[in-house]
């Protein structure tokens, strides 16, 4: 059996090594609740970020965390001084989308105003900014509205013609001109209300149908409703969302609704340039699809079509056209067998 060596050294652990196998204590500020409430504030102002601060989470330290730390945070928390700033710096990293939203409070704000936060608030009678920044949120972020579902290709700013003929689309148009005009209904340019607000709905552009998919919000622009509920209408798409939540409104014919929230500018800029148009085989499949469900397709306000079926139209007609003699005797019954009556 071998000896111990004698020369060898006793081991003692090292102090440093037994600290770090233990487990640390949290930092502490000890001397936070010495300073004044005025310094206090200033220093939250470099911790507490709010929600949609650099990304679209609706939770952040200063709504989700410091309330429920004690009565004192839970005050500091809807602090002026905070909201302010943190409106000011909302603006600046992401003006279209804030400014747009202040405007909404503020219809006579200038939109290249820097001083935006300030005067909009001096404007509404000096409300708290933590309440200017809920009302920015409920009234422009999100969005809540009935649904239109069909895969296809937008661009904000271009208009899109289509036709409505399946019954919860009837429904749809219906309840979203509800409280404009007769004029509405008939084919003429549709002015905002008297809130300055457009009739507007979801535009479900994108499979899958489910929450956390990118959609787009698309203001009516011109609408004619014919005497059997079927519409042309002429669409404008204003901005990307994210579906948060989607439901199905018993009893319409599956008409769905869904809660929405806008998307932010560098959001929207990546979906632009990202866009793909679907494969040829994907439009001519929904093309015959919509030409065997209402006749009337091609017929909308003043014989525009929105883009992807002027593409689908050109990938038939070179792909096979030398077909079309072939077909013409077939196109009355076709008609007939396969086009529901209105």
């Amino acid at each position: 059996m071998a000896s111990l060596n004698p020369l060898a050294a006793e081991f003692h652990p090292n102090p440093t090594d037994e600290a770090q196998e233990e487990e640390e204590e949290p930092r502490t500020f000890r001397q936070f609740s010495l300073l004044h409430e005025d310094v206090q504030v200033f220093v939250l102002t470099f911790v507490a970020h709010v929600p949609f601060d650099g990304s679209s989470a609706s939770t952040s330290l200063l709504t989700h965390v410091l309330p429920y730390v004690s009565h004192h945070f839970h005050a500091m928390s809807k602090s002026n001084v905070l909201w302010r700033q943190a409106l000011e710096r909302l603006v600046r990293n992401d003006a279209p989308l804030w400014t747009a939203g202040l405007r909404k409070l503020y219809a006579d704000a200038d939109e290249n105003d820097e001083d935006i936060v300030k005067n909009c608030h001096e404007a509404l009678n000096e409300p708290g900014y933590y309440q200017m920044f809920q009302m920015v949120v409920e009234r422009h972020l999100r969005f809540t509205g009935p649904v239109f579902i069909m895969s296809g290709v937008v661009q904000l700013g271009e208009e899109l013609a289509l036709h409505f003929f399946e019954p919860r689309y009837r429904l749809l148009i219906q309840r979203v001109l509800e409280g404009y005009p007769r004029e509405a209904k008939e084919g003429n340019p549709i002015s905002a209300n008297e809130q300055g607000e457009y009739p507007t709905f979801v535009y479900s552009h994108v499979a899958p149908f489910a929450p956390s998919t990118p959609a787009c919000l698309v203001r009516v622009q011109q609408c004619t409703v014919h005497s059997n509920g079927s519409a042309d209408v002429v669409l404008i798409p204003t901005a990307y969302v994210t579906i948060k939540r989607l439901w199905e409104d018993v009893g319409t014919g599956r008409l769905y609704y869904a809660q929405c929230l806008r998307m932010s500018g560098e959001e929207e800029r990546q979906i632009e340039e990202n866009r793909q148009i679907p494969a040829p085989m994907g439009f001519e499949n929904s093309l015959i699809e919509m030409l065997l469900q209402d006749r009337g397709l091609m017929n909308g306000p003043a014989g525009r079509i929105q883009r992807p079926l002027r593409d689908m139209l050109n990938y038939l007609i070179h792909e096979h056209g030398d077909n079309d003699e072939d077909d013409d005797d077939d196109d009355d019954e076709e008609d007939s067998a396969g086009m529901p009556a209105d």
